[in-house]
Order: C-alpha cells, then structure tokens, then sequence
C-alpha cells in the first residue's frame, strides 16, 4: 500500500509542472523587439523555456523530496511526453542533459574567474541554442561556452537568457511553497 501511495504521489507531481507549462501565458520576452522578431526562433526558445522550467521543477523535488522521488517523477514525464508524441519525452531530458551540461560549465567558469559574474542562463541559452536540433544554430558539436559563436541573429542568446529567468521565476513562485511545506 505504501508503494503504492509513493507511486501515486510521484505521477501527480510529475503532472504539476506539465499542467502549468500548458496554461501559462508566453513572457512577454517573447514580444520584446529583437525576440519578437526572430520567427526563426520561436519554437526554440519557447521548447528551451519549457526545457528549463522542467529542469527547475527536478531540482525542487531533488531538494524538497530526495534523489529518488526526482528521478521517479522525471520517468514518468519521459512516459507523459513519449505517450503525447512519440519520442519526445526522451528530447526533454536530453535536453536537460544539456542544461545540466551548461550550467557545470558555468560553475567551473566561475571558480576559475571568481570576479566574473556571468549569469547561468546565458551560459543555458548559449547551449540550448546550440545543441537543440530545431534551432537555427545547430552545432552537431557544440562549441564551448567560452568560445565564441556567430549567431545568426545577434542579441538572441540575451534574449534567450532573459526568457529563461523569467521563466524560472515563474515556476519557482508557482512551485517553492509546495516543496517548503512538505520539506518542514
């Protein structure tokens, strides 16, 4: 019976952040000028969006609930996705791979250069745009964060970075009172 509840329990939290992502509204990043601009880009950076909310949500249940409660609810996100349109599930948490990836990158970045304070979500957008298939900047190998890139629109990896804040921000805010609660 306990399994049960803890199997119950993980696909509910599993579905939380798939509910929001479907009735959230586009940031108004999306409009900005420059974002705005870059049909080419829209279905990228919305995917990425989508992409680092979700990795946001696993680092609250890691946190909130633990390493295992985590992975259980990212295999059954893989499962609602793949059950949505086939495959698309296991992009996702490729994708996330490329987060965790990016942000390693950004973390080892930091300690070699302390006074450097370069955002994570730079760093994020700068792979995600790389290393995301549907992304007009597709490297097969994506260069290094440190290396630099020539975008085919200039200024689309800031406003990537400014989408992705927002958005983190918005899942937190939704998200962190829930895990603070169940965490006390």
């Amino acid at each position: 019976m306990l399994r049960d509840t803890y199997f119950y329990e993980a696909e509910r939290l599993a579905w939380l952040p798939l509910s929001f992502l479907a009735e959230q509204d586009l940031p108004a990043t999306l409009s900005d000028p420059l974002c705005g601009s870059a049909a080419a880009y829209h279905d990228v950076m919305l995917s990425s969006l989508w992409i680092y909310q979700l990795h946001a949500y696993r680092d609250l249940v890691r946190a909130g609930l633990g390493l295992g409660v985590a992975d259980e609810v990212q295999a059954f996100q893989r499962e609602i996705l793949n059950r949505e349109q086939a495959g698309s599930g296991d992009a996702v948490i490729d994708a996330m791979g490329l987060v965790d990836t990016a942000l390693q990158a950004v973390c080892r970045e930091a300690r070699a250069h302390p006074g450097d304070n370069s955002p994570g979500e730079l760093g994020v957008a700068m792979a995600l745009l790389m290393g995301l298939p549907d992304s007009p900047d597709y490297q097969e190998t994506p260069a290094g964060l440190h290396e630099p890139v020539a975008w085919r629109l200039p200024g689309i990896e800031q406003c990537l970075a400014a989408l992705l804040s927002a958005g983190q921000q918005a899942l937190l805010s939704a998200f962190s009172p829930l895990f603070v609660s169940r965490a006390s």
